[in-house]
């Protein structure tokens, strides 16, 4: 077929499915002014919504050229599947903008472009996978897709071959500042497929994801790459990566553990500031030369992982009921928490771990510290010190649940500012 006449499907206010070969007139046209509602009697792009049969909700295209055009789907908003030919290698700027049910599309391997907000507003997306073989990706394109759960990409910016920008710039994010406010809350996982480079500030205050996956052939982790991506759970270090970046983890205060191989030659200052519950497992069996000496700030090191689990000063981490500890020589001590701890919180009195029995004995300095959620804490009587600032801002606690007598509460060793002293404590022979 070469050619649609204007309005050929209009007033066709039951069709359901259409497969057609290209939008619009003809090929011709299609790059430029090919919009969908063309053959429903729509003048423009603009008039879609209003001629587009509500009742359409599946769409073929089997010959559009090798292009999806300008606009050619802008608010049909009712379409809920659109599929594409395997030869499509671009998707023009607003080829599916205000698509708001469009719920399911997937983009054949050829493509290499994605133009300026492509899918602007396609609010039902949950699920976006963008092809590996994509090369430039423009401004917006995903922008106002406030659903999407989870998305693949290949790099992070707009050209892959200059990974300037940031991952909230897909989002309308113009700057790495305004990342936190362009990038959709729902989105908690995003895997990054073929890219060399995790660029300087890639991710800065992207601060609902909780997991970010890598491929292999990243060798570099710029500066800041995942800065205060506070929510952050689970990152993996590919073995490719050569270098992480100064701030490169700063303020990832949920991160928990993260191995690194042993072929990094470079970290930077501070790569893991105020990482305050991160464990950090290092495949090789020493600093290697090129670290900074302040690579790791505070957090506790663990060399030579694959044989080995404790730490510089000999102490394992561990996590029960939600709950991280430090183990020692049979005394147990309850290390920094994940901020989003929430709820009723039980400290264990013993931990079995390893074939080995550890008594708890000690809460440690910030252990819950901002932890804003925390309502009721409950802390056996064989513990003899509360480290400072323990519980500093933990806003919502409404009471200690203490398994010893007040006198033995009293005797606890407590450091400054380690807990609010109007917070209730309940004792097994009454309350404090």
């Amino acid at each position: 077929m070469r050619e649609i006449g204007f309005g050929a499907f209009e007033n066709c206010n039951s069709l359901a499915k259409l497969t057609l070969p290209f939008t619009g007139r003809n090929r011709v046209e299609a790059a430029a002014n090919g919009h969908f509602g063309y053959i429903f009697g729509a003048e423009g792009y603009s008039q879609n919504y209003l001629k587009v049969p509500a009742s359409l909700k599946e769409v073929v295209l089997t010959d559009n050229g090798g292009f999806v055009g300008r606009n050619a789907f802008n608010s049909c908003s009712n379409i809920v599947n659109i599929r594409i030919p395997s030869n499509t290698t671009a998707i023009i700027d607003g080829a599916f903008s205000f698509c708001t049910s469009l719920a399911e599309i997937e983009l054949p391997e050829t493509v290499v472009s994605l133009g300026e907000e492509a899918f602007y507003c396609c609010s039902s997306l949950t699920h976006i996978t963008v092809p590996m073989g994509v090369t430039s990706i423009g401004y917006s394109a995903f922008a106002r897709c406030n659903s999407p759960e989870s998305i693949a990409l290949p790099f992070i910016g707009t050209i892959k071959s200059q990974p300037k920008e940031s991952f909230g710039y897909l989002f309308g994010a113009k700057e790495v500042n305004f990342n936190s406010d362009n990038v959709p809350s729902a989105l908690k996982k995003v895997a990054v497929t073929n890219t060399d480079t995790i660029g300087t500030n890639a991710f800065r205050n992207c601060e609902g994801i909780a997991e970010i996956v890598l491929s292999d052939g990243v060798s570099v982790i710029g500066a800041g790459a995942f800065a205060g991506c506070t929510k952050l759970e689970r990152v993996n270090i590919p073995d490719s990566v050569k270098q992480i970046g100064k701030n490169a983890f700063y303020l990832c205060d949920e991160l928990m553990r993260i191995e690194i191989p042993a072929g990094v030659e470079k970290v930077e200052s501070a790569a893991f500031m105020l990482c305050n519950c991160l464990t950090i497992y290092c495949r090789s069996e020493s600093r290697p030369l090129g670290w900074a000496e302040d690579w790791n700030s505070s957090c506790p090191a663990v060399w030579d992982c694959a044989n080995n689990e404790k730490d510089e000063e000999r102490y394992v981490y561990a996590v029960f009921n939600g709950v991280r500890y430090r183990l020692k020589d049979g005394v147990a001590g309850v290390a920094g928490q994940r901020a989003s701890i929430s709820g009723d919180v039980v400290i264990l009195e013993e931990i079995s771990f390893g074939g080995e029995t550890y008594t708890t004995t000690s809460i440690g300095a910030k252990a819950f510290y901002e932890c804003t959620k925390l309502k009721s804490i409950a802390i056996p009587r064989t513990v003899k010190n509360i480290e400072t600032l323990a519980f500093w801002g933990c806003r919502s606690l409404g009471k200690i649940n203490f398994n010893g007598t007040k006198a033995e509460w009293v005797a606890i060793d407590s450091g400054e500012g380690s807990f609010d002293s109007s917070v209730p404590v309940y004792c097994t022979d009454g309350e404090l």
